[in-house]
């Protein structure tokens, strides 16, 4: 299956034409007007008929408007250049999963708007950031050093790290949680 059917089970490589090809809304007018009205993250909830539509729903019918075809949530991640893969501990429920999803999407425009420098630095060096970010974590604990460096970029405050020394030490973190992720892969 792996081999074969790449396509249908959706293992093509990040950013492939096939990847990109197999990723269709499926309501294309709708989808179109609501990725453009904000409504693929966030915090928010409406009624559809008897359909309660939030983000998580956005994402999931309309993943190539919201711009998650090519987030996995597993090491193909890696191809984003965000940092670690994002997780949780129930990332097999569809609803969770797309939400971590969401915020992976938009931690990944707000990584682009920063300037170059701060690009290099600025990375998810942990893998509940994007949980974090979507809860008041990023709030309620800011000072601490995985908010403040760790998850900057899901937090939205790399521009905090304007400091050559907070850089360093931002870089040096995400490196060393680079190396632990790698090491549980291989022999975790």
């Amino acid at each position: 299956m792996h081999n074969h059917c790449q396509k249908s089970c959706q293992l093509c490589p990040p950013g492939s034409i096939e990847a990109l090809e197999f990723c269709e809304d499926a309501f294309e007018a709708e989808c179109s007007r609501w990725a453009a009205d904000d409504l693929c993250g966030g915090v928010w909830k409406a009624k559809k008929g008897k359909n309660v539509i939030d983000a998580a729903y956005v994402v999931e019918f309309c993943p190539k408007s919201c711009g998650v075809c090519d987030i996995h949530l597993d090491d193909r991640d890696f191809s984003l250049g965000l940092g670690l893969p994002q997780k949780f501990p129930d990332i097999s429920n569809k609803h969770i999963r797309n939400r971590i999803k969401s915020q992976v999407a938009i931690t990944r425009e707000y990584i682009r708007s920063l300037d170059p420098e701060l690009q290099e630095v600025c990375k998810m060096a942990h893998p509940f950031c994007a949980r974090y970010a979507l809860s008041t974590d990023c709030q309620d604990h800011a000072d601490t050093e995985m908010m403040k460096y760790l998850c900057a970029a899901s937090c939205q405050t790399c521009e905090e790290l304007l400091d050559k020394k907070d850089q360093q030490k931002a870089s040096a973190l995400y490196s060393k949680a680079l190396l632990e992720h790698h090491i549980n892969q291989q022999f975790g």
